[in-house]
């Protein structure tokens, strides 16, 4: 049977669920510490992650092991090529955040332009009497 090692807590749905528990023995992790990690490299066919550095777990990982990484690019993640040459299988996920990436840069465009990170600091950093915005 396969094992399956959900390193964080996803939104996952229920007919989502089903499927992965159907696909062998499936570990759930809120968020994995260092030793439930190392755990998942020795013992895993398979491990998903979200926020966790992958780093650490690529570099471990052995021939024929899978992972998901819940990015549009992984081309920022050190220890790919390490992997890759280790044999190990690894998956991104394309256009998973796009509509996000684009909210947040617009986000971003409206802070600056309407200076909101400036007069958030000036208000928060005010001493009180006649300093205040």
């Amino acid at each position: 049977m396969k094992k399956i090692y959900v390193l964080e807590k996803f939104d996952f749905s229920d007919e989502q669920l089903k499927r992965l528990n159907s696909l062998g023995e499936v570990k759930y992790y809120n968020k994995a510490n260092e030793r439930e990690q190392n755990e998942a490299v020795l013992y895993a066919d398979a491990i998903l992650l979200d926020w966790l550095d992958p780093n650490p777990i690529l570099a471990n990982m052995k021939k024929g092991q899978f992972i998901c990484l819940p990015y549009t690019g992984y081309d920022w993640i050190k220890n790919i090529g390490l992997a890759k040459q280790n044999g190990v299988v690894i998956s991104n996920t394309p256009n998973y955040s796009t509509n996000a990436v684009a909210e947040h840069h617009l986000a971003l465009i409206l802070a600056c332009a309407k200076h909101i990170v400036y007069f958030n600091n000036l208000y928060k950093n005010a001493q009180g009497g006649g300093d205040t915005i």
